[in-house]
């Protein structure tokens, strides 16, 4: 992946931080629905991403490609598990918990979550809390379905081609839809899947 990034170095890589960014934004969202019921709730975000929070604000984009199928997929995540999701601006000096997440690689899962217990101290302990593989085809799934119960169907046709697409592209990989037999981060699938879009 840090070949197709976007850079100095790399002007021709086809995959920019700002879309990472509203993966993130998504991803967030995912572990956060998988640890509470965020039903009739807003959840709210900071990101220091201006193209992101447009986006996730908006729900919408006017070009194609990975930002258009991430507002997609964001859209159905949140219809699916009925919450609303403020994405607000932060600037980049104070955004210094992302920078130490960002940045700090050289730390171990366990010295991270040390780091940020004593630099970020609230009344529970800082845990690490992954992407889980079902909770991604389960919200695949389940956006799918969204897209299957269009009301037009002229729209819902062009809709559910984006479900054949996917199915194509899994069955190059040699996996199945749902990812259950991926060991990777599912994320990573998602994110080269709306490269072409």
């Amino acid at each position: 992946m840090q070949n197709r990034l976007v850079s100095f170095a790399n002007p021709h890589g086809d995959l920019t931080n700002s879309d990472l960014e509203q993966a993130g934004v998504l991803a967030q969202a995912d572990v956060a629905t998988e640890q509470c019921d965020l039903r009739e709730l807003t959840l709210a975000t900071l990101c220091n991403t201006t193209a992101a929070v447009s986006q996730n604000r908006k729900g919408s984009i006017t070009v194609k490609g990975p930002p258009a199928n991430m507002c997609q997929n964001t859209s159905l995540h949140r219809r699916h598990y009925r919450y609303c999701h403020e994405v607000s601006h932060i600037s980049g000096d104070s955004n210094s918990m992302a920078d130490d997440a960002s940045r700090l690689w050289h730390l171990s899962d366990s010295q991270l979550l040390a780091h940020f217990n004593s630099k970020y101290p609230q009344t529970q302990l800082w845990q690490m809390r992954p992407l889980s593989r079902d909770a991604f085809g389960i919200d695949l799934y389940a956006g799918v379905e969204a897209l299957r119960h269009s009301v037009v169907p002229k729209t819902q046709t062009d809709r559910c081609s984006t479900w054949e697409v996917w199915i194509s592209f899994t069955e190059e990989l040699g996996l199945e839809p749902f990812l259950s037999d991926y060991d990777g981060d599912p994320l990573d699938c998602f994110i080269v899947f709306a490269m072409p879009w």
